[in-house]
């Protein structure tokens, strides 16, 4: 070989190494975030791992073989245009998706059903790979048509891209439905086709890293080919547990995972492994301290109980080596062990859970929520406050002080971020709910002291919470009560549950369904001015309204800010149901002007919302809002409510009988 051609070889040899490192990196990312966002990064992801998939591996079948001994050049020219066309075919699914999703108006909740379809899938699919369905999805069976096989190179492998890049559309990958579902809601014809587009560049770097190293002489598949039984057994098993996890996913939603002690031990080994610094980047996502729907606690029970039946009647059945029945065996009780430990062996879920999902495209990404009682901390980040003069007088200066420290040692603490364009919010109100304060302290100098002067005009009893923003994650804390002394009534609660009121020259109405413990309610105020007229509002903190929700026993602190009309949130099952079991079956729509807010209440009982806004153009000071407040009751239970326990045992039942016609239908016993 020449001076030129080693040349070529070794520029070639890098570009494989170079997409050897892509893929490496990109699975890495995958295998490690903890959320799921969808993007142009996802859409690359979720290409690079079909390749384990036994319905698009095939397609190295087809490339390195052709490129085996080919000059270097040659080669690596011919699994370019093997990609671009594989690439193009799937830019045009994501066109016709989006098409799809723009005809028939698709929402969000199509990604519901696209998590069970993939879930179903992937269940399916191993069922089959493992021997216990004759059930195979469309994929490549080693032949193409003969216009293709007459032309020269380039042109062949460029047309077989274009016709293979039909295969393993409906490979069970989690992160490909995700993608199809989000392209069919978006119905963005340019979005689908520049995420399908680099959806098919990440299908395509392993299959060129593959055939550069078959240019080099390497044949990477031969030991795939040598085992390929086991590769496909082991396939099967792990599409098996992945359409387990996926199936109980779409039923009992996000929340499910966050709080089944999978989501909590990933995160620790995924911070283990990588480090503070590096941790701390990949694990901030927002949770919430708050209680879930019944529905869902029973995630882990499907979860594990779907995974345990299709294993006693694979072994029963298919009679696996001895070795295979000790790693499933292993596997599973990794997975109890797992789940056991971080749920308290319950089985239920954990107080902390996650209850709001934005995309790349919301104003936000994930945020963590911690709620704190300043009393109980005794170590970690907290925020002392101190009152003088104590008691507090009406209608005299008091100043509160908030010091930000670590315990234990009090060691100050100064790296705080901002969050809606402060560095600490403050939020207080009298024990009958009719005085509401939220106020921002100032930092003294460069210290870890925050201080602010303010006057009460009412005495009684007063609780305060503080919040502050460290590393991505949102601490609130809530503080000590304390009196404040002077003239006039302490207490003076009147409670009225209208849904309309008026504030200087505007009136603020209240759109909402019934609420109940546990199920996400939808909150929304509209604004108009003395003639009727709808309100623009400006920014108030950086968002359109404040809304802070508080229970009548100081037990339950909420602090929110408006979803986004289009914020990519994805809904599950118990999500669709709640609602409308909650509103005698059916579900209210949204309106489509003014400020809406998703809340959910951890605890049945009387709060009080507050609601802070400023109407475009008002006069005021640019921190100061209007305030409005408005009584809510939660109740207890929804009306025709079904018993979670009722409610697993059918999905239980289900499983069953379809698993038991599958066998009886399907599989032949020799």
């Amino acid at each position: 070989m020449d001076e030129t051609g080693r040349k070529t070889k070794l520029r070639i040899a890098l570009v494989g190494f170079a997409l050897f490192l892509v893929f490496v990196i990109g699975l890495f990312w995958y295998a490690t975030s903890p959320e799921i966002t969808v993007g142009l990064t996802l859409s690359f992801v979720s290409g690079l791992s079909m390749i384990f998939l036994p319905c698009t591996l095939p397609l190295a079948f087809v490339i390195v073989p052709l490129t085996l001994g080919k000059e270097p050049k040659k080669g690596f020219l011919m699994a370019l245009s093997f990609a671009i066309g594989l690439t193009i075919t799937l830019s045009f699914y994501g066109i016709f998706i989006a098409a799809l999703g723009k005809t028939f108006g698709l929402k969000a909740d199509v990604e519901v059903w696209a998590v069970l379809i993939g879930g179903i899938a992937a269940f399916t699919l191993g069922l089959s790979e493992i021997g216990l369905l004759n059930f195979k999805l469309p994929a490549y069976s080693g032949k193409f048509p003969d216009f293709i096989q007459r032309r020269q190179d380039y042109v062949k492998t460029f047309l077989l891209g274009l016709f293979l890049g039909n295969a393993g559309v409906g490979c069970p990958n989690p992160a490909f439905y995700l993608l199809l579902g989000y392209i069919a809601t978006t119905a963005d014809l340019f979005n689908g086709w520049i995420l399908g587009f680099v959806h098919g560049l990440g299908r395509s770097v392993p299959l060129i890293f593959l055939a550069i190293l078959g240019t080099l002489g390497i044949n990477a598949l031969s030991g795939v080919i040598k085992h390929k039984e086991k590769v496909e057994r082991a396939m099967g098993w792990a599409l098996i547990i992945i359409g387990a996890y996926l199936l109980t996913f779409g039923i009992f939603g996000h929340d499910w995972f966050v709080s089944s002690g999978i989501h909590s031990g990933w995160e620790s080994f995924v911070y283990s492994i990588g480090g503070e610094r590096f941790g701390e980047t990949i694990l901030q996502h927002e949770h919430k301290l708050v209680d879930v729907p019944n529905f869902i606690n029973y995630g882990n029970l499907f979860f594990l109980g779907l995974l345990a039946l299709t294993f006693i009647v694979a072994f029963a059945l298919k009679r696996p080596k001895k070795r295979t029945i000790v790693t499933l065996l292993l596997i599973y009780a990794l997975l109890f062990l797992l789940i056991g430990y971080t749920t308290g062996w319950t089985f239920k879920t954990s107080p902390s859970i996650h209850i709001e999902f934005r995309g790349e495209t919301g104003s936000q990404a994930h945020i963590e929520t911690l709620y704190h009682e300043e009393r109980e901390i005794k170590e970690g980040l907290v925020v002392n406050l101190n009152l003088t003069p104590f008691p507090a007088r009406v209608e005299f200066p008091a100043k509160l002080d908030f010091l930000v420290n670590k315990k234990p040692g009090n060691v100050p603490i100064k790296d705080l971020e901002i969050d809606h364009g402060k560095l600490m919010h403050v939020i207080a109100v009298r024990s009958d709910l009719e005085e509401f304060f939220h106020i921002h302290p100032e930092r003294e100098g460069e210290s870890s002291l925050f201080s602010i002067l303010h006057i009460f005009r009412k005495p009684g009893l007063y609780k305060v919470w503080s919040e502050v923003k460290q590393g991505g994650v949102v601490h609130a804390f809530g503080h000590p009560e304390f009196m404040v002394e002077g003239e006039g009534e302490k207490f003076k609660k009147e409670i009225f549950f209208g849904t309309s009121q008026v504030v200087g020259n505007y009136t603020v109405v209240l759109h909402k369904d019934a609420l109940y413990k546990g199920f996400g309610s939808n909150l929304h105020f509209e604004i108009h001015d003395n003639v009727g007229r709808e309100v623009e509002l400006e920014p108030y903190l950086e968002s359109d309204m404040h809304l802070t929700i508080i229970k009548d026993d100081w037990n339950q602190f909420i602090h929110t800010h408006p979803q986004e009309h289009a914020d990519g949130h994805t809904k599950f099952l118990w999500q669709l149901i709640a609602p409308a079991l909650a509103n005698g079956g059916h579900v209210t729509a949204e309106p489509e002007h003014g400020v809406s807010f998703n809340v959910i209440f951890p605890e049945a009982g009387l709060y009080r919302a507050f609601a802070q806004f400023r109407p475009k153009g008002i006069n005021l000071p640019p921190d100061e809002a209007l305030l409005t407040s408005f009584w809510l009751e939660v109740k207890q239970e929804a009306p025709f409510s079904i018993s979670s326990w009722w409610i697993n045992l059918i999905w239980s039942l289900i499983a069953i009988l379809i698993l038991s016609w599958a066998v009886k239908r399907y599989i032949t016993v020799k």
